[in-house]
């Protein structure tokens, strides 16, 4: 069999997740080792890979290769512990194989006594992931590999919880509202309140969720660098869209190119601020974004929606209103907000996202019996003018929710199967220009 060489892709989430941990190991003085270990097919004889070091001076690029079968895939678990991150290699060299092995990085103190383990390692055909780390002398390490590996659980970055949501998503499931913190590589303008909330963290929670779309609002953090949102755009294309932070004054060039590289909005978080005095102020900007397809996300209170009636009314664009727009429980329905925003929707340009079900909650989780009344009150008024997000990674809430339990509450908002598929895939198609199928 002909030797290969199989290199990781720059936007694979092993490459990202191992660049990262290297980089903050870096930056505290320290080393970061990659250590690997490859099975080939043929025989199942074991081989190291090539090992590389990142130092302070060097913030590392890896481009570990290795020596491989044919038909190789790569797929990725942490570990919880002291080691941060193991990765599964799968072998179907034969046509009735598949061989199991296992491919470790290390950024860590202990990476030595791993790497000495990792280099005896073992498989065999039909091997179980217990057996086969029992054989490779790493038995020890089973009890604190997730059962993820296996499909039963998730572990994720800035969420709660480990299982996966009772209620299935269908193909092309979106996630209409969540955000990309990458300091490392994009430093913040201003203090962040999520460190670590990478590409690579997303995509656990969208294997977790069985979602396949998202739209990235660029966090308040960034001001009007949207580097971050348009980087991970690229990196989940074609299926991620992005919300931009601009300045009124942004060019038509500066608008044509944000939209180049997959925005489809603008996002304005009003909460706590002059909500009249901006909706004024970028009265033009809508008119301009509203002819170029576009729409205006406004992050908005209930009663700044009360104070600005008048102005939303006239409002010259689409707007999405964030988070079931904040109606305070356990008013609930009965909130003059709520009423605003029921005539917003019958003008037929405005739409609301179920998303942050727990932001104004009073019963909290798992029931969250409050919001889902508000929440099945605008699937019941305009099934046609929802979407749902997830918010993660949950900015701003000390305690991290269970998104998967988030996620369930979708049959409780909509018990129709068909309503749900509306939500999470047709009215995300038309909001932010998804293809159909």
């Amino acid at each position: 069999m002909a030797k290969r060489k199989w290199v990781t892709p720059d936007n694979h989430p092993w490459r990202e997740a191992a660049r990262r941990a290297a980089q903050q190991k870096a930056r505290k003085g320290g080393r970061a080792t990659v250590v690997g270990l490859a099975l080939r097919s043929a025989g199942l004889r074991s081989r190291p890979s090539q090992r590389q070091e990142t130092t302070k001076a060097q913030k590392g690029t890896f481009l570990t290769r290795f020596d491989s079968a044919p038909r190789a895939r790569l797929t990725c678990f942490e570990v919880a512990g002291n080691i941060p991150l193991a990765c599964g290699f799968f072998f179907a060299g034969m046509s009735d194989a598949l061989v199991e092995g296992l491919l470790g990085w290390v950024a860590h103190p202990y990476g030595d006594s791993l790497k000495n383990a990792l280099d005896t390692g073992w498989g065999a055909r039909g091997i179980g992931r217990r057996a086969f780390l029992k054989g490779a002398g790493l038995a020890g390490m089973a009890a604190v590999i997730p059962a993820r590996v296996t499909g039963a659980q998730e572990t994720v970055p800035n969420a709660s919880g480990t299982e996966r949501p009772t209620l299935k998503a269908p193909p092309l499931a979106c996630d209409c509202h969540q955000h990309i913190f990458d300091p490392v590589r994009f430093p913040f303008p201003r203090p962040g309140t999520e460190s670590d909330a990478t590409v690579a963290d997303y995509r656990l929670l969208q294997r977790r969720l069985g979602t396949t779309r998202n739209v990235i609002a660029t966090p308040k953090e960034y001001v009007n660098d949207n580097r971050v949102t348009l980087d991970a755009i690229a990196q989940f294309a074609p299926n991620a869209r992005g919300l931009a932070s601009v300045d009124p004054s942004i060019t038509d060039a500066e608008l044509e190119s944000l939209k180049k590289g997959g925005m489809n909005g603008v996002r304005f978080l009003l909460l706590g601020g002059d909500a009249a005095g901006t909706i004024n102020k970028i009265q033009t900007l809508a008119s301009r974004v509203n002819e170029m397809g576009w729409h205006i996300d406004f992050g908005i209170s209930a009663d700044q929606i009360i104070a600005t009636e008048d102005l939303l009314m006239k409002f010259p664009a689409v707007i999405a209103i964030d988070h079931m727009a904040r109606i305070p429980e356990p008013a609930g329905v009965n909130h003059p907000a709520y009423a605003i925003v029921r005539r917003l929707i019958d003008k037929g340009r405005t739409w609301v996202k179920l998303s942050l079900a727990g932001g104004d909650s009073k019963v909290g989780p798992p029931a969250y019996t409050d919001v889902v009344k508000l929440a099945q009150a605008y699937v019941q008024a305009a099934p046609e003018r929802v979407v749902w997000g997830t918010n993660w990674p949950h900015p701003n809430e000390a305690t991290k929710p269970d998104d998967a339990m988030i996620f369930d509450l979708l049959s409780e908002y909509a018990p129709d199967e068909a309503t749900r598929h509306r939500i999470l895939v047709e009215n995300p198609a038309v909001l932010y220009g998804f293809a159909k199928s």
